[in-house]
């Protein structure tokens, strides 16, 4: 109902200006166009909770290092943006340095506060020497927000014999966390960008048992992509579990955030059109879940789940959130 009352009203201001607007005074038309405009944002945050600026709004972040993977685009672009507003040092992990550093030209202000390093997440090799650079500079990192992830592609393998989906989302970048653990600051807050999918993964008994590569690195008789990217995410909500426990008695802490991509232009869906066909019912839904009215409100720093090992149980929480006791976190 909520969204059918806002796509009316969008559609009536539509109507005002193409039927009437020759007829109102000026003041009239004025009052209208800032009563839709009112109703569509008042809707537009129901939808979809505020946006990153007003997360981030009364935040210091002057002395704070960021690391964001995959920030030369959607959710990490608009994540560097609003961290790089706050004053924050980010550092943008990207395959394509070009298109980070002419992306964030465009809409970062603090560019003497932003630094970006090449890494492709599809070789192992390439992670370790990012991360061993980073560990020459001995940087301390107060905010790692894995981001980067792959979507909607045939199924290929990395130059390391694993299936690329798998790799990117999930495998190296936690390869790349542990080599920087050492770099974390002792309040650090890590937050890994997953997704509901990862309910759908249902594994038989068995295999819960006996783990296999297969299980998670998918051969050609089991691949499709939405099922890769599903393993893939749930990687991340072990990983998180993982390391909520091993940072149990630090100050560190550890976030799952889960962004709902179909609400808003997510660059990881870029490659859906070419998995699911432009025909296709499922692209054809999503389309209109993307359109420019769904994603007008793009929230960069979203509510995440925190494992919460000192209390045994999930607890909800932002990126503003103090860093919970005994434990340890876009």
């Amino acid at each position: 109902m909520l969204v059918s009352n806002c796509f009316r009203g969008i559609r009536l201001t539509k109507d005002i200006n193409s039927r009437h607007i020759r007829t109102l005074a000026p003041q009239a038309y004025a009052l209208i166009e800032g009563s839709a405009k009112t109703l569509i944002n008042t809707a537009g945050r129901k939808l979809f909770g505020p946006t990153g600026e007003e997360i981030v709004r009364d935040v210091d972040l002057g002395d704070k290092y960021c690391l964001i993977t995959g920030a030369n685009g959607g959710l990490g672009l608009e994540m560097t943006r609003c961290l790089n507003a706050r004053d924050a040092h980010v550092l943008m992990a990207c395959r394509n340095t070009y298109a980070a550093n002419f992306a964030s030209k465009k809409v970062c202000k603090n560019l003497d506060r932003l630094s970006t390093g090449e890494v492709n997440l599809a070789s192992l090799r390439s992670v370790k020497n990012f991360t061993d650079r980073l560990v020459a500079e001995d940087k301390k990192f107060d905010i790692v927000i894995l981001n980067a992830g792959v979507f909607g592609i045939p199924r290929t393998l990395t130059e390391d014999g694993l299936e690329t989906i798998f790799q990117v989302n999930y495998l190296s970048q936690i390869y790349m966390l542990m080599n920087i653990e050492k770099l974390l600051a002792p309040n650090a807050r890590v937050v890994f960008l997953t997704s509901e999918s990862h309910r759908y993964v249902n594994w038989p008994l068995e295999k819960r048992l006996l783990p296999t590569e297969e299980m998670f690195s998918l051969p050609a008789s089991e691949y499709t992509s939405i099922k890769a990217f599903n393993v893939s995410k749930l990687c991340c909500i072990f990983a998180m579990h993982y390391l909520g426990y091993r940072w149990m008695n630090t100050g560190r802490s550890v976030f799952s955030a889960t962004p709902a991509p179909s609400r808003c232009h997510a660059i990881v869906l870029r490659n859906f059109a070419r998995a699911a066909g432009d025909d296709s019912r499922a692209f054809q839904t999503l389309q209109a879940l993307r359109g420019k009215r769904a994603g007008a409100r793009l929230p960069s720093v979203v509510p995440a789940v925190r494992h919460d090992a000192a209390h045994g149980r999930r607890a909800r929480a932002t990126l503003r959130e103090p860093a919970p006791r005994g434990q340890g976190k876009t």
